[in-house]
């Protein structure tokens, strides 16, 4: 039988730019996929400090934004609950940009790629996700763990798409004059 060849090797990290010089895109609206505890909105509110969580207990939990339609995703932050060490609750997710509310697997939409690498238990800095465009009208974070959770959060945050300007083109040639 023939070698297999090695394994290639997993790509590089994404460093996404400095969350302070995006533009924010501002959400519309949030709703879970469970019942919730604390309200999907208290995660679009801009603070850092309250929680939106979903009250059960179960498998591929979601959180859906809303946004305004022709909006293109360059980027979305999540900042995770870290009370009584509830990071891990959150790990591991996926972001999607999609059509509806919980879409994740319509031909509309988009993964994001996201960290391939559970952040530092402690941590309550922001996890950015790169959507480098994606084009829809929610943006869903969904747990994809293969145990039950809850799904608590502090924040999700999504940030236009940018693409460098390019320099204007140079004016054209005048034409020959005609003979």
């Amino acid at each position: 039988a023939p070698p297999f060849p090695p394994p290639s090797p997993p790509p590089p990290p994404y460093i996404a730019p400095p969350i302070e010089s995006m533009a924010r895109i501002a959400a519309l609206s949030a709703s879970m996929n469970a019942l919730d505890a604390y309200p999907a909105s208290n995660c679009i509110d801009g603070l850092t400090t309250t929680t939106c969580a979903a009250r059960d207990y179960q498998l591929h939990n979601w959180l859906s934004v809303r946004l305004p339609v022709g909006v293109s995703v360059g980027h979305v932050s999540t900042v995770p609950t870290n009370e009584h060490g509830l990071l891990d609750v959150l790990w591991p997710y996926e972001i999607y940009v999609g059509a509806h509310a919980g879409d994740t697997t319509s031909q509309k939409s988009t993964r994001c790629l996201t960290p391939f690498d559970r952040p530092a238990q402690t941590t309550t800095t922001p996890i950015v996700s790169a959507c480098l465009g994606a084009n829809g009208e929610y943006v869903t974070l969904k747990q994809t763990g293969a145990n039950p959770s809850f799904l608590r959060l502090n924040e999700l945050t999504i940030f236009e798409s940018t693409v460098p300007s390019l320099p204007p083109l140079p004016p054209s040639p005048p034409s020959p004059p005609s003979p």
